[in-house]
């Protein structure tokens, strides 16, 4: 697939590129290394840059990784190379706020200044506009393609059936946060502390309400307090508040829902980093200041403090919903949550890598301090290497399937490339990394089945949507008119969709798998819901 760049000065750089990317090993490529070393050197009868079971089988520098001989040099890493990026990171990652949501070949587009709803035909373009309650601000699809609205003016929900009929049911109270629950079947209104705007309504601020969308029966709840997060586990909404754990069954909702304690000082349950295992048998925690990490059984278990011998600066859950990786200052801990208290620690060659993105079967290990290289673990193995990167690593993102990362940059002082923007493709079974710069910073960040697109730009910045095949990691930029406010994938149409910002609305169609396909936008939608 061709890929264009953004801009002149992004040809130069960009589109000038080798295909081959970063560093790493490619099956289709020639390594002038192997041929230098004669089929293996080092005395060791392996391969400098083949197939491999073990690191004997691999030649002098080289390191057996995922099944390849992968190159770290030959005197190894040199931490003296880096910077060590302390114990405070902080990841970056692209997050749109736009509410949008997305059916099988439909956009669902939420007017807070018309009190309306619009659904835009992926395939007709066809617009049509639904009458909802005052101010709109969160839609989600059913799975039978109905949509879900909290109408923040008016406390109620607005039901809409695949067939545009809306029904509508009160609330009760001021809400301003709605999650839908796999099924469905239950939608969760909650108050967001965080979303709060002065002299907002907060006596909700520890209620949540279930509301039934089958039998449109709605159920109070009393939760802890300052909820910040939502997760729904089998048939229970779990959430996580600065008292705990409140667990809340969907199908019986309790008058108050028991708390769970993720602390063992009392006075330590707020501002933690919170994991659940998809099970529900596990919730795992870090705190500021806390040399360790906190794990306690659900539902009625007490917490417990794993030792670690610095404060981690983040955890995660592993495929196996039963590990942990926490980093913390020069090693990195895999801490299994059925025997926690012999924790399996990894030596980072003095280096401080403080955040990770765990896919399927490797985690690329990070700093938003390092300038020159991250770290990609075998899960499995537990073998470790490093790689350079093209910039500054602010996050990281992993693609569905768990098989290719996205890595955020940061500009660096200096001229052309070193001042641009950027991000990059990382395949994860062997390091494989492709650079694409941007001239402004991305600002969101969509993954389909098979593709990501990535919004860049503003009204004054040559805004585009940048579409990358996640198996060939070719780019193709798509121009836009405006700037980028939310994107998504119609799977039944085999199209994407980006929403811009426009008065009167914007929205731009393209097709994800012929490049000479014109993209088709239709506008002023907003303004037939100004016609009463």
């Amino acid at each position: 697939m061709r890929w264009a760049c953004l801009s002149l000065l992004a040809l130069a750089f960009g589109c000038a590129m080798d295909a081959r990317g970063g560093a790493g090993f490619d099956d289709n490529a020639e390594d002038p290394r192997a041929s230098a070393q004669d089929g293996g050197g080092g005395g060791q009868g392996g391969s400098a840059a083949g197939p491999c079971e073990s690191d004997l089988n691999c030649g002098e520098g080289y390191v057996c990784f995922r099944g390849g001989c992968v190159y770290q040099g030959v005197d190894g890493f040199t931490p003296g190379a880096l910077r060590d990026g302390g114990v405070n990171e902080v990841e970056h990652i692209p997050t749109l706020n736009a509410q949008v949501s997305a059916g099988e070949d439909h956009v669902w587009v939420p007017s807070e200044g018309t009190d309306t709803v619009v659904r835009v035909d992926g395939a007709r373009l066809e617009v049509e506009v639904i009458h909802v309650g005052a101010r709109p601000t969160r839609a989600l699809t059913r799975p039978d393609g109905g949509l879900v609205v909290l109408n923040w003016g008016s406390d109620e929900l607005t039901l809409i059936s695949p067939e545009g009929v809306a029904a509508f049911i009160p609330l009760g109270g001021h809400l301003n946060a709605l999650d839908l629950d796999p099924s469905g079947r239950f939608a969760v209104a909650w108050l967001d502390a965080a979303r709060l705007s002065w002299a907002e309504d907060a006596a909700a601020l520890q209620d949540a309400l279930i509301i039934d969308l089958d039998a449109q029966s709605v159920s109070w709840t009393t939760i802890g307090y300052a909820p910040s997060r939502l997760q729904f586990i089998g048939d229970e909404a779990v959430f996580i508040t600065a008292d705990g754990l409140s667990l809340v069954r969907l199908t019986d909702p309790p008058r108050r829902a028991p708390l769970v304690p993720l602390a063992i000082n009392v006075f330590h349950m707020d501002n933690r980093e919170v994991l659940l295992s998809e099970d529900g048998a596990f919730a795992v925690s870090r705190g500021p200041g806390e040399a360790g990490i906190t794990w306690v059984a659900l539902p009625d278990g007490l917490p417990q403090l794993v030792p670690l011998d610095e404060v981690p600066s983040d955890i995660d859950l592993l495929p196996d919903d039963r590990t942990v990786l926490a980093m913390y200052g020069t090693s990195a801990a895999l801490i299994d949550l059925e025997a926690p208290q012999s924790p399996r620690t990894l030596d980072l060659e003095g280096h401080t890598l403080t955040a990770a993105a765990v896919g399927e079967a490797v985690a690329v290990l990070f700093s938003a301090q390092q300038v020159e290289a991250f770290a990609l673990l075998d899960l499995e193995t537990e073998a470790l290497i490093f790689q350079p990167a093209r910039k500054r690593v602010l996050g990281a993102s992993v693609a569905p399937g768990g098989q290719i990362a996205l890595l955020w940059h940061a500009p660096e002082p200096g001229a052309e490339l070193e001042a641009m923007h950027g991000f990059s493709s990382l395949r994860l079974s062997d390091g494989f990394t492709r650079f694409y710069p941007t001239l402004t910073a991305p600002v969101g960040v969509s993954f389909g089945p098979a593709h990501a697109l990535i919004l860049i730009g503003d009204d004054d910045e040559a805004p585009s949507a940048q579409l990358i095949d996640l198996e060939s990691l070719a780019l193709r930029a798509v121009p836009l008119g405006r700037a980028p406010e939310a994107a998504g994938f119609l799977p039944a149409l085999h199209r994407a969709f980006v929403t811009q910002r426009h008065a009167e609305g914007r929205v731009s169609f393209f097709s994800l798998d012929d490049d000479g396909a014109p993209v088709q936008t239709v506008s002023g939608y907003l303004l037939n819901g100004r016609i009463r």
